[in-house]
Order: structure tokens, then C-alpha cells, then sequence
């Protein structure tokens, strides 16, 4: 059960329970309603797992609609943190089978940002030296 959707804080509202399967839903749900507005453009750029890849590549018109609103990489920076911020800091540490995607996750959302490398290890440290 998610406790918020399509708030400013989609992240929260798909990570609620832990359950993974809500990503897909939101981000169909998100697929199929126009982007008018930044706030809109900030649930889009979150379901699509903070990717130009995933933007560019799953629907065409939601594209279209997110590049008008010309976000800057800053603003994307941004969100990003925000996402990551709270993937640390609602890590699930005491729910093992939840460890292995919540970190891949976390990975696929930083891409390789060195600024982030430093979170990683020291999530992998507690991971493993709780």
C-alpha cells in the first residue's frame, strides 16, 4: 500500500512498502498523462529512474513533452540527490531480501556519478558490517 502518489516525493510513495512492482505501475499510470509542468516533468524524470535513457527510449510524446520544458541538468541533479538521499536513508537493512534491489536500484539511479561513490561504499560497509 503506498501512502502517497504523485506527490512531490513520488520516490517515497513508490518506496513505502518496499514493493518494487509499484515502479511499474506509477510509471505506466505516469506513461499515459501528459507533462504540462515541472512537477509533472519531476514524477516522470523519478519513474523513469532518473535516465535520459529510459526518457528518450519508453514513449515518444512523454519525450516530446519533457525536453519542451527545457529542465536543466541542475534542476535533474537535484532530484536525483533527492531520490538517492532517501534510498540511504530508508535503506532496508534489516529486511535481507530486500538488500539486493534496493542496491541495484540505488546503483542503476546514481549511473556511475563519482559524487555518489563515496554513499556506495559506505552502503555496501554497513551492508555488510551492520
Amino acid at each position: 500500500m503506498r501512502s502517497k502518489v504523485y506527490t512531490e516525493d513520488l520516490y517515497t510513495a513508490v518506496y513505502t512498502d518496499g514493493e518494487f512492482e509499484d515502479i511499474q505501475e506509477i510509471s505506466m499510470n505516469i506513461e499515459n498523462r501528459p507533462i504540462t509542468n515541472v512537477e509533472q516533468a519531476k514524477e516522470y524524470f523519478i519513474a523513469m529512474g532518473c535516465s535520459h535513457f529510459h526518457i528518450t527510449r519508453e514513449n515518444r510524446q512523454r519525450r516530446e513533452e519533457y525536453y519542451a520544458l527545457n529542465i536543466s541538468r541542475n534542476t535533474e541533479m537535484l532530484w536525483r540527490k533527492q531520490v538517492v538521499e532517501n534510498c540511504i536513508s530508508t535503506f532496508p537493512f534489516d529486511e535481507p531480501e530486500k538488500i539486493g534491489s534496493y542496491y541495484r536500484y540505488l546503483n542503476d539511479i546514481i549511473g556511475g556519478d563519482a559524487y555518489y561513490l563515496e554513499s556506495m561504499i559506505n552502503l555496501a560497509k554497513d551492508i555488510y558490517d551492520p
